[in-house]
């Protein structure tokens, strides 16, 4: 058990991040624009007056402070969480693995704040279709993760997941590993979008990319032309890692290509997995720690290697409605302290000889192949969507 809770808390780093900040619920009204930037902001409408000004006054806040958390750690991100037409502002403010978040929307001419407490920065999830976002907090005995939906200016909660001293608990009342995997894992290989951090906080910026708001809707638009636009935008925001790669391929042969991104990170590779649904291009699925991607090209399946040093992890997908589903986890697990290693088959533990003869069945047996990714970057974005 201890070791399990562990190894999870390590799976966990890598789909969330960072650490818990107090803060209280506040309301901007949309006033009169003013600041030293010279941007024309006459244009702008209440709501994005209201965000603007909100960001200015973090922009000041923050360049003051003599601390680790300043103008050059401040980034923000519209999105629109509950799909009403009206985007939220989350502002990150530090590092992404020691920051936290800031979120409002826009109700009757202000701009709430939701939040009661700050949101770490580098964990927040989420899913428009729904109205839902994920977030995850840690420390070094327990790791909770929380699902929450928006209604109207109140962030509420649906379930709680937690792990203490190798305790499973789903809402605060304890259960078994078993039924805390199965209800976890609804919500885990949900669809599910990161946001926070897309702009880095430049004043004479702002104003633009307030009105530079969309959300990911393609119209008319095929997945040829729909991606190529998204890849672009992509492309021209901040932050953006040049050595990020793309390809694509139709897992479930449906007619609409899904889309892979992989970026190197300081010790391993980002996988992005999108497709296209309701004329909106959606987050699949997306991990942090890629160490292999193949394609089942007869079964329509991906098989995905996490493995690490201390942990072998495999997932083999199948794309099902809006949601990469796994029909086999596989998990060998080292221990810290012993020569002993654990292994699992969808959480449940299993025999070496069961364990191997699984994995050769999905390596060996299936029809496994590796798809090509090219340097993302507007000449190939234009090579391989746009011309085709």
């Amino acid at each position: 058990m201890k070791k399990r809770f562990i190894i999870f808390s390590l799976i966990l780093v890598l789909l969330f991040s960072g650490c818990n900040n107090g803060s209280s619920n506040n309301e901007t009204s949309a006033p009169d624009v003013s600041d030293s930037s010279t941007v024309d902001t006459e244009d702008l409408s209440d709501w994005q007056k209201a965000y603007y000004n909100i960001l200015l006054d973090e922009n000041k806040k923050y360049k003051t402070l003599d601390s680790d958390i300043n103008a050059d750690y401040l980034y923000y991100e519209l999105y629109d969480i509950d799909d009403d037409s009206m985007p939220e502002l989350f502002i990150s403010i530090g590092q992404e693995y020691n920051g936290f978040c800031k979120l409002y929307t826009f109700y009757d001419n202000k701009a709430v704040q939701l939040n009661t407490s700050n949101i770490p920065s580098g964990t927040i999830k989420c899913n428009s279709s729904l109205g839902k976002i994920m977030v995850a907090s840690m420390g070094t005995s327990f790791v909770r993760t929380a699902v929450l939906t928006k209604k109207n200016i109140e962030l509420k909660y649906d379930i709680i997941f937690s792990i203490s001293h190798s305790n499973y608990y789903i809402n605060d009342i304890s259960c078994d590993e078993m039924d805390y995997f199965e209800e976890h894992d609804k919500y885990y290989f949900m669809s599910w979008d990161t946001v926070g951090r897309k702009y880095k906080m430049d004043i004479d910026k702002i104003a633009q990319n307030l009105k530079s708001y969309r959300k990911n809707t393609i119209g008319d638009h095929t997945w040829k032309s729909a991606y190529p636009e998204f890849l672009i935008e992509l492309i021209d925001s901040d932050g953006f890692n040049k050595n990020t790669t793309f390809s694509y391929y139709d897992i479930d042969k449906d007619g609409c290509a899904e889309l892979f991104l992989i970026t190197p990170t300081d010790d391993s590779k980002k996988l992005e997995i999108y497709s296209i649904h309701d004329k909106r291009i959606i987050k699949l699925w997306s991990t942090s720690n890629l160490y292999e991607l193949k394609i089942d090209t007869k079964e329509n399946h991906i098989f995905v290697n996490l493995s690490t040093n201390y942990h072998k992890l495999y997932y083999y997908f199948s794309k099902k409605d809006m949601s990469l589903v796994p029909d086999k986890i596989l998990e060998r697990i080292f221990s810290f302290s012993s020569t002993d290693e654990n292994y699992r088959l969808n959480h449940l533990e299993t025999s070496e000889k069961e364990f191997v003869t699984e994995l050769n069945n999905i390596t060996f047996s299936k029809k496994l192949s590796s798809i090509n990714f090219f340097p993302l970057n507007e000449n190939n974005v234009f090579s391989f969507f746009l011309i085709k």
